[in-house]
């Protein structure tokens, strides 16, 4: 009887180590990603978010006080002003005083 109880919880446990490998191993193909990397991924897409923001806040700022955009980045936030993720630096377009991210997935923030 012992023997078949232990038979069983190995059994048991052998298909909860399958089950939890699926979800967070490396995903089928390359396509599908666990959930660790899914969490990584959307909290890049928050920090660039937000930083993008930031950066909005200084060209808005410098904006109310000549009136028209700043022909680059404020200095101050310069350094802050590229992608957490990728590291490449955000566009600014000094026409409109709009500044875009060029990581791929994150052109819409």
């Amino acid at each position: 009887m012992a023997l078949i109880e232990l038979v069983v919880a190995i059994v048991i446990i052998a298909f909860l180590a399958v089950a939890l490998y699926g979800l967070w191993g490396r995903g089928h193909k390359g396509k599908d990603k666990s959930l660790p990397a899914q969490a990584v991924d959307r909290a890049h897409d928050v920090e660039c978010k937000n930083m993008l923001s930031q950066v909005r806040a200084s060209i808005q700022m410098a904006m109310q006080e000549s009136e028209q955009p700043p022909p680059a980045i404020p200095a101050d936030m310069a350094p802050y002003a590229k992608c957490p993720q990728t590291q490449q630096p955000y566009t600014y377009d000094p026409q409109t005083g709009q500044v875009h991210c060029t990581t791929p997935g994150h052109e819409a923030f």
